[in-house]
């Protein structure tokens, strides 16, 4: 090897990890972004009005009224689930 090859590999050596710890020094982690409605599984959170009386189902809220807890997304509601003011079926429901 030529005489100052060892120590320009050393040299790069030592200047990668001063490289590397300034980028972890610089990181930030990005926060999930939770403002698109999407929990884990790909499913929505986004809420549902009913056309004929206007309630809104907030899968946050869920309806424990009847049995709904919260975070259940509206594609999980159960078949006969109905408005709780009105009492027309899921159906009538449209993404608001």
């Amino acid at each position: 090897y030529p005489a100052g090859y060892l120590a320009s590999l050393l040299y790069l050596d030592k200047l990668w990890y001063v490289v590397m710890y300034l980028k972890y020094l610089s990181y930030t982690p990005q926060a999930p972004d939770f403002s698109r409605g999407v929990v884990d599984g790909g499913k929505t959170m986004d809420k549902y009005v009913c056309g004929p009386c206007g309630y809104v189902y907030d899968p946050e809220l869920g309806d424990p009224d009847n049995g709904i807890a919260p975070g259940t997304a509206f594609e999980d509601l159960p078949d006969d689930w109905v408005c709780p003011v009105c009492g027309v079926s899921k159906d009538l429901f449209e993404k608001e």
